[in-house]
């Protein structure tokens, strides 16, 4: 993990940064940011707490996740954003989100353009716990499979309840 946010980490902001994590690994234990309750994983479920942080004009690359955005189902974060940050070369998640609410994600790239070992690509992955109050708009999905174009399974975003 690059950058890890739990227990109470409220309105940071990270801003023009580039983040580099392995292109190549495809374990789920690397990620490039990581929001949720736990300091060893990556998405785990529970009391994050961590409400109000931006994320704004980066570029995150490699991972098995982009970012990771989780809380729980009883315990919503609030008013987090991913907004215009560029998403490359993640293995399989570009960003994934669970539990939240009022959570902004606008204006970002998703593309994995050189990652040459790929599965199917999620651009964003909403999951396990509502996630109220979301909007995403204006995101581009791009290039899924530059990197290996002999594969096609790309889901833009998806949503499970």
């Amino acid at each position: 993990m690059a950058f890890n946010l739990i227990n109470n980490a409220d309105t940071n902001t990270f801003r023009k940064s580039t983040i580099l994590v392995s292109e190549t690994s495809t374990s789920a234990n690397f990620a490039g940011i990581v929001i949720n309750a736990v300091a060893a994983g990556t998405i785990g479920l529970g009391n994050t707490w961590c409400d109000g942080n931006k994320f704004d004009n980066n570029t995150i690359s490699g991972g098995f996740y982009g970012a990771t955005l989780v809380g729980s189902s009883t315990q919503l974060i609030t008013s987090n954003s991913f907004t215009n940050n560029s998403f490359t070369n993640f293995y399989n998640y570009g960003l994934y989100v669970a539990g939240t609410t009022n959570t902004l994600i606008e204006g970002n790239t998703f593309s994995r353009p050189t990652r040459a070992l790929v599965t199917s690509g999620y651009g964003i992955f909403l999951t396990q716990a509502p996630s109220n109050g979301m909007v995403i708009s204006k995101n581009k999905i791009t290039n899924l499979f530059g990197g290996l174009p002999t594969c096609n399974i790309a889901i833009l975003w998806y949503l499970s309840q």
